[in-house]
C-alpha cells in the first residue's frame, strides 16, 4: 500500500498475492510426498476454500497463512541449519503478529525444539533453538523500536493489549446478555403459547384437558 497507494484494489491484490504464496508452499510441500497432480489439487482446494466466504481477500488470515505456510515449507524442504531455523522463527513471528491466535504455533514448535535438543534427538542442537527464539523476537522488537522512535509506545500498548482485552471482555458480556435475552424471550413465548392453548382447550372434553395439563406441566 505504501508503494501503490491506499485503495481497495491494492488490498485485494495483496490478498491474492498472499494466497498465491500459500498455494505455492502447499504445492511444494505436497509434491514431496505425492504426485504433482495431487499437489496441484491441494493448492486448488486452498483457493476454493478462500473463495467461498465473501470478502476473504481483505482478511488478515491471508498474510498470516502465507507466513505460516512459508515457515512450514522451510521446516520440511530445507536441511536443519541455523539460517533455516532463523527463517522459521521470523515467519512464525510475523504470522503471530498478524493473527495473535496463531501464537500457539511458535510456542508449541519452540517447546518441541527445546525437548528435542535436551534429548539430543532429531539432530536438533541448542543453538538451533536459540536461532529460532532470537529470530522470532526480531519482528516484535523492530515494531517496538519504530513506535518508540515515533514516541507512540502508549498507542501501541493500547492497540495491542488493552483494546483487545476490553473487546474480548465486552464480547463475553454481550454473549451473556444475549443468552439471558434469548432465554427470556423463549420463556415468555412459551408461557403465552401455553396460556393460549389452555384457553382454547377449555371447551374440549375432559380427557383432552387432563392430557394437556400432564404434558405441559
Amino acid at each position: 500500500m505504501w508503494a501503490f497507494g491506499e485503495s481497495l484494489l491494492v488490498v485485494r491484490l495483496f490478498g491474492a498475492f498472499c494466497l498465491w504464496i500459500s498455494c505455492v508452499a502447499v504445492f511444494a510441500i505436497a509434491a514431496r510426498y505425492t504426485t504433482r497432480m495431487h499437489a496441484a489439487l491441494a493448492a486448488f482446494l486452498l483457493i476454493a476454500v478462500h473463495s467461498i466466504k465473501h470478502g476473504q481477500y481483505t482478511s488478515a488470515e491471508l498474510p498470516a497463512t502465507a507466513a505460516l505456510m512459508g515457515a512450514l515449507w522451510v521446516c520440511i524442504a530445507h536441511k536443519r541449519s541455523l539460517p533455516a531455523f532463523a527463517a522459521i522463527g521470523v515467519l512464525m513471528s510475523l504470522a503471530t503478529l498478524i493473527r495473535s491466535n496463531l501464537g500457539v504455533v511458535p510456542i508449541a514448535f519452540g517447546a518441541w525444539l527445546a525437548v528435542a535438543a535436551l534429548r539430543s534427538s532429531a539432530g536438533i542442537r541448542g543453538r538451533d533453538v536459540a536461532a529460532f527464539g532470537i529470530a522470532g523476537l526480531v519482528p516484535p522488537a523492530a515494531i517496538v523500536c519504530l513506535y518508540w522512535h515515533a514516541d507512540a509506545l502508549v498507542p501501541l500498548w493500547l492497540g495491542t493489549l488493552r483494546v483487545s482485552a476490553s473487546f474480548r471482555s465486552g464480547q463475553d458480556r454481550l454473549a451473556h446478555v444475549g443468552q439471558r435475552l434469548e432465554f427470556s424471550v423463549v420463556h415468555v413465548a412459551k408461557s403465552v403459547a401455553l396460556r393460549a392453548l389452555h384457553s382454547v382447550a377449555a371447551g374440549w372434553p375432559c380427557p383432552f384437558r387432563v392430557y394437556l395439563a400432564a404434558v405441559t406441566r
